[in-house]
């Protein structure tokens, strides 16, 4: 249907989608709070990230990124 940006907010269930679409090009994003444990999976899988809201969870998807990538970052400033 052309749609070609997806959200999730459970990293764990979209591993196991983006798996069964890998052959296809979409763009991930991650919608939602992060927990600490989750970021090298969101660093691996998803090419934006929505709700950054602290500079732990920014520092450590920076220190998971895999090499040679990079990750679109929305800020959350209160």
């Amino acid at each position: 249907a052309g749609q070609r940006a997806f959200g999730e907010n459970y990293p764990a269930e979209a591993a196991a989608k983006q798996d069964a679409l890998a052959d296809l090009e979409f763009d991930w994003h991650y919608i939602g709070a992060i927990q600490s444990n989750k970021t090298r999976l969101i660093a691996a899988r998803f090419g934006w990230v929505h709700t950054v809201s602290r500079a732990k969870i920014a520092r450590r998807l920076s220190e998971q990124m895999p090499a040679g990538r990079s990750i679109n970052v929305c800020l959350q400033v209160n």
